[in-house]
């Protein structure tokens, strides 16, 4: 689940509803922009017990068969659908989120986000296919030449967004 504490921590609540995913959440992870403090992105993995999907929503995701918001065999990336894994949005710091996209690859194993410190549009996530955002998280382009494949953690040079390290099984890639 995702928690909130407004007084440092000494007590918390459980946030569902407002905009959050139905049903069981498994892995989360969260992030919070430096540039705008209200903005917090959560990729979320969604658990199957979700509350049944109405005739007229895309179909899950399990269903047909996609992961991470794609496609795949050339033909069209499937249409977002939030009762799914992906990534949702608060900019109201966590009183309320939006869905943004299903880009969550193996959540169970990586649901690793970070926002650019300088840039809240700027959004990076870890995976199998490391990727980047430029438009608050809804479309993300693949990052190539990485030197391992499971990328696990994420690191925005404060002073300089060009300066990005990402952490894997085999080192860091800068």
């Amino acid at each position: 689940g995702l928690h909130r504490s407004t007084n440092g921590g000494r007590t918390w609540t459980r946030l569902a509803g407002n905009g959050l995913p139905r049903g069981t959440m498994g892995r989360v992870g969260v992030d919070w922009s430096r540039s705008d403090p209200n903005v917090i992105f959560a990729q979320i993995e969604v658990g199957a017990d979700n509350e049944p999907v109405s005739q007229d929503a895309p179909e899950p995701q399990a269903a047909r068969g996609g992961g991470g918001g794609g496609g795949g065999r050339g033909g069209a990336p499937a249409p977002p659908n939030p009762t799914v894994s992906g990534i949702w949005r608060s900019s109201d710091k966590g009183l309320t989120w939006t869905f943004v996209s299903n880009e969550n690859q193996r959540p169970m194993y990586y649901s690793q986000i970070r926002i650019d410190p300088n840039n809240v549009d700027v959004v990076y996530v870890a995976g199998t296919n490391p990727a980047k955002s430029v438009d608050g998280g809804k479309t993300f382009t693949r990052l190539s030449g990485m030197g391992h494949d499971d990328n696990h953690a994420i690191w925005i040079d404060p002073m300089d967004s060009d300066h990005v390290m990402y952490g894997n099984d085999g080192g860091l890639d800068v």
